[in-house]
């Protein structure tokens, strides 16, 4: 199967902020759509022995392909990470470069 998955970001109040990011999933991909906010520096795992500090504030998306209670084997969760960051070295990655599964990346 190939997804297309479109967002559109706009800037952010202050820069310490979430990115405020639209994204359109396609339904098949849809399941469970959640979405969570992050300030840069923040501990995603909240373990007392691991840390997972964000460089960066970021607006994180995440879904399953078909339902969430399937067996390991036929699980496909996906996850897309906005970051509320600018690299002019990414956006012309993202831009000129092939992409899996048809995606389509614009800068803004």
């Amino acid at each position: 199967m190939i997804a297309a998955l479109v967002c559109a970001v706009t800037t952010s109040t202050l820069a310490a902020d979430s990115p405020q990011v639209s994204l359109s999933v396609s339904p098949p991909f849809a399941t469970g759509v959640t979405v969570k906010h992050y300030r840069k520096g923040q501990d995603l795992l909240h373990d007392p022995t691991f840390h997972l500090i964000t460089v960066a504030a970021l607006t994180a998306y995440y879904g399953c392909f078909g339902p969430r209670v399937a067996d390991q084997a036929n699980s496909h969760g996906w996850k897309v990470d906005v970051f509320a960051h600018y690299s002019p070295k990414v956006v012309a990655a993202c831009t000129t470069l092939p992409t899996p599964f048809g995606l389509k990346f614009e800068s803004a």
